[in-house]
């Protein structure tokens, strides 16, 4: 264990380094825009435009408020517009938002988001270090394995971008649950698991606080309260089951896997698992968007872009499998790399991976928890190279983090930007094409928007007949409303209709009966069918 005596940082000293670090890393450094569909999702959700129906244009801020309320505790509504998912917590922080910086029903300023965004990284900063401190008695490493998780540039989707509040909001309140369940006093676990009952009403990948008390219990080192873990299991399941039913009604969770077999499958969450670790390892493999979904064009077979990826993912489970062994024999319990990869890393990290069948490889914001393991690794080298030897190679680590942290900032900064950085991490982004060229055609640039939507259907025409047509059709839909608006940007209502026509044509398999009514009355129609096009879920 590493000795609180090695160590000469005063503990509240060493806090206020942390979050200035991560204040530094994610702080605006200028009036950003709304990026991607977080003008839906956030400042403008569906419950807005129900409130001016019901009273009026000029409705109230109490009145819209409290009709968003009722729409975000309630589970039956649809969820499809808010990202398909019952989070009522991460909803309710949303709504809060609207109220302090005081939005309007059209339109708003993105910057109080952010800052709101922020506020809630620092807390998931603290609890980190308070987490780190318990686990390991030592001021010294659990200011360099927070810092390192405040600055580290994988947090940027998550803490730049309001619209995945639930990132940080529930890793403060999941971290906090862990240092309050493994306290001994009754109120303190209380406390813990009301907490985790807030992690599970901000994402459902607190579910991975279940394994790893689990092992944290098996081990011996610290035992959580045997109250407490039966209650998180039992708020675990009920979250779980309710999470899978909204999920499936809304699509966001497949009915079955997408990665074909499950040799196939088992390749996919090797692969993710080595691809997050790359990207914990190197911030160069990050990508603002998660990386084209190719797979879902194709057979529905995982694509191996780096067999090696694999590789690192099956190395990865070694120091899982030590642990597990070591939990089960006499002895003390293993640390350092062991107690991050041999557990924290993986038990964040199968909650969000392919295996869940959630459709999406990796991306940067499901690397949010784990990307803690790195810091522990660091912590762990400093104290074993000693602090006088490994401070100055510490402290440049951090520092070019938090340089990359900012060199993220740009991308993020409106709609435009964030695509073009999107593009240039996956050039056969479907979603980026067509999003990237509805851009275009509102920016006056047509024939630019014309010539992104082939390079979109030259990958469209290269879909099989195995794939996913669920998956399929929305895009199918949008890919050809946004070839008519780009058509009727150029003068040209024929063509316009034409490319339609020739589009249902080419494409009709993928459509389901709602996208060919609703294409043939843009057909019927000359008049620009952009704003009646209904939102994309991310």
């Amino acid at each position: 264990m590493m000795e609180r005596a090695g160590t000469r940082v005063r503990p509240w000293m060493g806090l206020a380094a942390v979050l200035l670090a991560g204040a530094a890393s994610s702080a605006p450094i200028s009036r950003p825009g709304w990026v991607w569909t977080e003008s839906d999702l956030v400042a403008n959700p569906p419950v807005l435009a129900e409130a001016e129906v019901t009273g009026g244009r000029r409705a109230s801020i109490r009145a819209t408020t409290a009709q968003s309320i009722r729409w975000a505790l309630d589970p039956g509504r649809p969820r499809g517009p808010w990202g398909g998912e019952y989070l009522p917590l991460r909803d309710l922080t949303i709504i809060s938002d609207r109220v302090l910086w005081n939005l309007g029903p059209v339109g708003s300023d993105a910057l109080g988001f952010r800052l709101s965004s922020l506020f809630w990284h620092l807390l998931a900063c603290a609890a980190a270090w308070g987490l780190v401190r318990r686990w390991t008695g030592s001021d010294m490493a659990a200011c360099i394995a927070a810092a390192l998780f405040a600055v580290h540039p994988v947090h940027a989707e998550s803490v730049l971008l309001p619209a995945n509040r639930k990132d940080p909001l529930f890793a403060a309140l999941v971290l906090a649950a862990l240092i309050l369940v493994d306290r001994k006093r009754g109120r303190a676990a209380v406390c813990g698991t009301l907490a985790y009952a807030g992690a599970l009403s901000s994402k459902l990948a607190a579910l991975g606080a279940i394994p790893w008390m689990l092992l944290e219990r098996l081990s011996g080192q610290r035992r959580p309260g045997a109250a407490a873990v039966a209650a998180c299991v039992a708020l675990a399941l009920a979250a779980g089951l309710v999470g899978l039913r909204i999920g499936r009604s809304e699509r966001v969770v497949l009915e079955k896997s997408p990665w074909g077999t499950p040799p196939a499958a088992a390749a996919a969450f090797l692969g993710s698992a080595g691809d997050g670790i790359l990207a914990l390892a190197w911030p160069q493999n990050l990508h603002p968007y998660h990386p084209a979904n190719l797979h879902a064009l194709g057979s529905g077979a995982f694509p191996l872009r780096a067999p090696w990826l694999v590789g690192i993912g099956v190395l990865a489970l070694l120091p899982l499998a030590f642990r597990l062994v070591r939990t089960f024999r006499p002895g003390p319990a293993p640390e350092g790399p062991l107690r991050s990869f041999g557990g924290w890393f993986w038990c964040w990290l199968i909650p969000v991976s392919p295996i869940v069948a959630i459709g999406i490889l990796r991306a940067d914001r499901y690397l949010y928890l784990p990307a803690l393991s790195a810091g522990l690794i660091l912590a762990w080298a400093v104290s074993r190279a000693g602090p006088r030897r490994a401070a100055v190679p510490a402290v440049i680590a951090l520092l070019a983090l938090l340089v990359s942290s900012r060199a993220l900032q740009p991308a993020f900064a409106d709609n435009p930007s964030f695509w073009r950085a999107v593009l240039r991490k996956s050039p056969n982004h479907f979603d980026a094409l067509v999003t990237r060229a509805r851009l275009l055609t509102d920016a006056g640039r047509p024939e630019r928007s014309l010539e992104t939507l082939r390079r979109a259907e030259a990958l469209l025409c290269e879909a099989s007949p195995e794939a996913d047509a669920d998956f399929l059709g929305p895009r199918a839909f949008h890919l050809l409303a946004a070839r008519k608006r780009a058509r009727l940007e150029m003068g040209d209502p024929a063509g316009a209709t034409r490319a339609v026509e020739e589009g249902i044509a080419r494409h009709g398999r993928w459509l389901k009966p709602g996208h060919l009514e609703i294409l043939r009355a843009i057909v019927r129609s000359e008049s620009d069918p952009g704003r009646r096009l209904p939102p994309r879920s991310p």
